[in-house]
């Protein structure tokens, strides 16, 4: 997936230019990652990125937004782990567009709904033709009985 390596606070590195819809690296590069990532997600990459440096561990996978540099918010899945080099802190992110998997979801969702809704819908019509069929058989069999 595509790399983001954030050393000082700025990225260094990357190779996702079509995940940004970036003609050159250079659209990227010396920016922090906090202008990559939708700002409902800046909480959540604070404590992360606190967690690594603090701890030295890689964070577990978690559904965040990047935004491209169109301003459009693309889905992605994000992990990431701390490392040195010369020149100090720095983290490695990996990211994946998960935009396909999520629209896929949602489509399986609206799928489910549908179905459960034709299924009660046949539930109550069985429902209404077995007590139809079973009101005249009962009447029927009551009047039988009163001929005898």
């Amino acid at each position: 997936g595509p790399c983001l390596p954030a050393l000082a606070g700025r990225v260094e590195w990357l190779d996702a230019l079509p995940l940004f819809a970036a003609q050159s690296k250079e659209q990227l590069l010396n920016r922090s990652p906090f202008e990559l990532f939708h700002p409902d997600d800046h909480p959540a990459m604070r404590a992360r990125i606190g967690a690594m440096l603090e701890h030295g561990d890689a964070v577990p996978v978690r559904e965040g937004k990047v935004l491209r540099l169109d301003g459009a918010a693309v889905d992605v899945e994000v992990t990431a782990a701390p490392f040195w080099d010369q020149g100090g802190p720095a983290i490695h992110v990996v990211l994946r567009d998960v935009t396909e998997r999520k629209r896929a979801e949602q489509a399986l969702r609206a799928s489910e709904t549908e179905l459960r809704q034709r299924h009660d819908e046949l539930t109550r019509f069985t429902y209404t033709v077995s007590h139809d069929l079973k009101s005249p058989l009962v009447t029927i069999q009551t009047f039988r009985l009163g001929l005898n």
